[in-house]
């Protein structure tokens, strides 16, 4: 349940006459007063209600708005002396029945995750952001999706019925850092290009030789750290910092995690897999495998490494938040053609300065977002002389290109006639919606790889 104070109903069916009582418990073993709608440490309950002529009996629930998380557990009693008694489908016992929750997940030793009726949790924040580790590309500000707790009810086959309270609108417009670079789309955007970042823990010293132990622990493809949790196969390492708060240089998506495995389970593998091990019983130890051979960059004790994970599995396995995208699109900016006066397949246009009458440079008012390769458009351009279409074969400055080829004889180009430009712009925009189909307890971000799915290309 989210945490303002939900009212929830509750229907119970059985014989006409017969006679039950409900009474509910928090975390705190207080109990819900029906009367006054609120919890109190005295034992109080829906007493000694009967079933009526229409086989049915009901009543509502007021939650507690919350500020930190809370859970409830709800029974049903059947009130034996008016000759009552639950349903063998509900209880054995004939007596007493707790409402089970509706998630079964069970834990690894076979309990059940969510053992109370009822979970109310405060509200999780998810903050959504875009990032490029190409300094020229300029990112806007994040955004936040603020949830409750929960699973949300969604058909997965038909996407449009999402409810709006799990859908996040975005839009986020990218730039360039400058005039002379411009930005080309590589691909769409998926699932798998937004990830996330999770803190191992810290790195411990394994229980080398004294002459070897100590300021750094690097054995081959492999380093202890006393938590792995939240990690997988699959996350690299993107940064690190040493025990004074230092940057380690550690280059993202070089060291891969391959397996993670705790110390007690190498141990139970033999001699061979417990060499070097941190002493059993001392502290919780795990190992973390990585995909190189190279050796592992030098680590001090202390450390702390930072690792990222992409998609959706990835933010359930740290943080509990499954996600889906509805319609996120990259797309450059496009223009009006005059020609047309309706917005083409073009992402830029300027004007020439000076007419074109020859050869193959091109002075413009500007060339932002012209990159080589782009496809050009004027009143006046015609072919080269083999007959084949005129792009850009180069940027020279802010103000001049070359073109593939000259014009074919016939065919010029007037000062101040507009021009237009396709394959690359100077902006970029990402927008549409991202739905929330899980959310898990913690905050934590969640970013697009502008790496994945943008270019960006010095013009000159």
């Amino acid at each position: 349940m989210p945490k303002e104070g939900p009212t929830r109903s509750f229907f119970i069916q059985g014989d006409v006459g017969a006679v039950f009582s409900v009474y509910i418990t928090n975390e705190d073993n207080h109990y819900y007063n029906f009367n006054t709608k609120s919890f109190q440490a005295a034992f109080t309950s829906l007493l000694q209600a009967s079933i009526s002529s229409t086989g049915t009996a009901s009543g509502k629930i007021k939650f507690p708005t919350i500020s930190d998380n809370d859970e409830y557990n709800v029974y049903l009693r059947a009130e034996s002396h008016f000759e009552t008694e639950l349903s063998p489908v509900l209880s054995t016992n004939k007596i007493i029945y707790k409402v089970p929750n509706v998630n079964t997940e069970t834990n690894d030793d076979g309990s059940l995750k969510y053992p109370s009726s009822i979970y109310q949790y405060t509200d999780t924040t998810v903050t959504i952001a875009v990032l490029s580790y190409n300094t020229n590309i300029v990112e806007p500000s994040s955004t936040t999706y603020v949830s409750s707790r929960g699973i949300v009810a969604t058909r997965p086959s038909n996407i449009e019925d999402t409810t709006p309270s799990n859908r996040k609108a975005v839009s986020f417009a990218i730039s360039t850092s400058g005039a002379d670079k411009n930005l080309s789309i590589l691909k769409q955007p998926t699932v798998n290009d937004f990830y996330i970042t999770k803190a191992a823990g810290t790195v411990i010293i394994d229980s080398e030789p004294a002459d070897t132990a100590g300021s750094s622990f690097l054995i081959n493809n492999y380093i202890d750290v006393n938590s792995a949790e939240g990690l997988d196969v699959g996350y690299d390492i993107i940064s690190g910092v040493n025990a004074s708060g230092g940057a380690l240089s550690l280059e993202p998506n070089v060291y891969k995690i391959t397996a993670i495995k705790s110390h007690e389970e190498l141990a139970s593998l033999g001699k061979q897999y417990a060499s070097n091990l941190y002493p059993l019983g001392v502290s919780k130890a795990f190992r973390i495998f990585f995909n190189t051979t190279s050796g592992f960059p030098v680590t001090e004790q202390n450390s702390v490494l930072t690792f990222r994970g992409y998609g959706p599995s990835s933010s359930f396995i740290a943080y509990g938040t499954r996600f889906t995208l509805n319609n996120l699109v990259n797309a450059l900016p496009l223009v009006n053609n005059v020609d047309t006066g309706k917005p083409t397949e073009f992402n830029v246009t300027t004007k020439t300065n000076g007419a074109w009458t020859s050869g193959t440079s091109i002075t413009l008012d500007s060339t932002a977002g012209i990159k080589a390769g782009n496809t050009i458009y004027a009143k006046g351009l015609g072919l080269d002389s083999s007959g084949d279409p005129i792009t850009v074969a180069s940027v020279s400055s802010a103000t001049v290109i070359v073109a593939s080829a000259a014009h074919d004889s016939g065919y010029s180009i007037a000062d101040d006639t507009q021009m237009y430009f396709a394959g690359s712009a100077a902006t970029a925009t990402i927008s549409g919606d991202i739905d929330f189909t899980t959310i898990g307890e913690t905050n934590f971000t969640l970013t697009l790889d502008l790496d994945k799915i943008l270019t960006l290309t010095d013009s000159y």
